[in-house]
């Protein structure tokens, strides 16, 4: 069951930042490293709004959103929450550090040198894809209810891939959960529409199957290295995503 709505847990560790990862349009991500408690030594992946964002009550309501509904899910296929709450800098989430890749970037590097993903493969991926969704997609409240948690952003940046095998679903900063404090706010970070669902590109209510169309889709582009659309610009493809 989940604990909704975030507080910082007991006995906040001490972490120090040693570089940055990435930064999206939204927020950032610095690795560091935990200096003190029962998880000392291990890495993380620390995200934060971007100062600009701080002074937005709104984007800050969604952060901790995102943090809650990160902090709730508790998967092997998903991208496990160390610690989070707030300092001097405001909010902040650390999740473990997956040592490997992104999805994104191991399809390009494969499709690049004319290879192709093993059948194989793309049936292991997949799964432990399904057993991620599956997880957020049960998640209950602290009496029990249905969160009605849906990812709503499964593209292939959003999966990571360890050296060790392991397939960790990540990022719920445009999820849709019962008990959000706030409406997403899709317009202040670039989304990728070629793996949404017709309805969600509609603003039509979604439940899980959005996830699981996201997930066809990309199991689409493993196995033929290609879109299962092609189009000309965003509003093509959205297009025909919803027409065809």
């Amino acid at each position: 069951m989940a604990q909704t709505q975030e507080s910082s847990p007991a006995n906040q560790p001490s972490i120090e930042l040693i570089g940055e990862l990435s930064v999206g349009d939204t927020a950032r991500v610095d690795l560091g490293v935990i200096r003190s408690g029962t998880d000392a030594g291990k890495l993380v992946a620390v995200k934060r709004l971007h100062g600009a964002l701080m002074a937005d009550e709104l984007a800050v309501s969604a952060f901790r959103d995102e943090i809650w509904m990160a902090a709730a899910l508790d998967h092997p296929n998903i991208t496990r929450v160390l610690t989070w709450g707030e300092d001097a800098s405001g909010p902040f989430l650390a999740t473990e550090f997956v040592h490997g890749v992104s999805l994104l970037r191991l399809m390009r590097t494969v499709f690049s040198t004319g290879e192709h993903f093993s059948e194989r493969f793309v049936v292991y991926f997949v799964a432990n894809v399904a057993r991620g969704l599956t997880a957020a997609h049960s998640l209950e409240g602290p009496r029990g209810e249905p969160l009605q948690l849906v990812h709503r952003d499964l593209t292939p940046s959003n999966v990571l891939v360890g050296v060790d095998g392991d397939v960790k679903l990540t990022d719920f900063g445009l999820a849709k959960a019962k008990q959000r404090l706030t409406q997403t706010i899709v317009g202040m970070r670039r989304t990728n529409h070629s793996y949404m669902a017709p309805e969600q590109i509609v603003a039509l209510p979604v439940d899980g199957r959005a996830d699981i169309f996201s997930l066809g889709v990309l199991t689409f582009e493993l196995f033929a290295q290609r879109h299962p659309w092609q189009a000309s610009s965003d509003g093509d493809m959205m297009t025909r995503i919803v027409n065809e």
